[in-house]
């Protein structure tokens, strides 16, 4: 299993190195992004263990073509998991050698070393990556429950179509087609582990929403810092303006 972003030790000296540096609002940013990263990891592999564990109970089902359907939907999920794994993965390892180059630059760059790896770090485009795949992952599952069901009743009444040709065979009444309980099946447990998997794409969407939403407020608080010190300079020579002009003013009374 991968280690955790937070215990890394470079990630550790980086956040060890803030907190000296009174950088203790970027340091609080990094522990969010760090705890974001491992959190994703985590559900990450609960999906793919979850998955894993589908597919082999799908090797009992004896219908060849039953089994390939439903491990063929597993696997296209699957395979979309992993891909927004190594998207993340590769978000992880790009902190780490930014971090690592910080910590490097430091004893000669100083708190400019720190300043400029948390501008490097540009990480909204990964996470708009990350979304993308995520929306994949379950439009893929849905798409995958949706077929399964279909499956399921087409074999559900090809097998009443069969009994009531024996039926017919021995002179019997044939029987009207039931609708399927959906709460049983060999595709069940197939069904049961995609909805698993939306629940957790769909907690991880919002969490990577949550992340993307703090970037941009970050990135927009030093625009309004900006303008803010233009104000406070425009209100300040307004003032000095009006103090001359009064001044002026008084004195000309005072010469009358």
């Amino acid at each position: 299993m991968e280690s955790q972003l937070l215990q890394h030790e470079s990630m550790k000296k980086f956040l060890q190195l803030l907190n000296e540096n009174d950088m203790s609002e970027q340091k609080a940013n990094v522990e969010f992004l760090a705890s974001y990263v491992d959190n994703m990891e985590y559900q990450f592999n609960t999906v793919l263990d979850e998955l894993k564990n589908v597919r082999e109970e799908l090797t009992a089902i004896q219908d060849k073509t039953l089994k390939a359907t439903a491990t063929r939907t597993v696997d296209k999920v699957t395979h979309k998991v992993e891909e927004g794994k190594n998207s993340l993965l590769k978000l992880k390892q790009h902190i780490i050698s930014t971090v690592d180059k910080a910590i490097g630059n430091f004893k000669k760059q100083g708190k400019n070393a720190l300043s400029k790896a948390l501008e490097f770090l540009n990480i909204k485009p990964a996470l708009e990556t990350i979304k993308d795949g995520l929306n994949q992952m379950n439009n893929s599952a849905d798409k995958g429950i949706d077929n399964l069901s279909k499956f399921s009743d087409e074999i559900h009444a090809t097998n009443i179509h069969f009994k009531n040709i024996g039926r017919m065979l021995l002179g019997k009444e044939t029987k009207d087609i039931s609708p399927r309980d959906p709460n049983k099946g060999l595709l069940l447990k197939a069904q049961e582990g995609l909805f698993f998997s939306m629940a957790v794409f769909t907690k991880m969407s919002k969490q990577t929403n949550a992340m993307i939403t703090r970037i941009d407020k970050l990135q927009q608080e030093p625009k309004q810092s900006v303008k803010n010190e233009l104000k406070d300079i425009k209100d300040a020579k307004s003032s000095l303006l009006s103090n001359k002009t009064n001044t002026k003013e008084n004195k000309q009374r005072g010469q009358r």
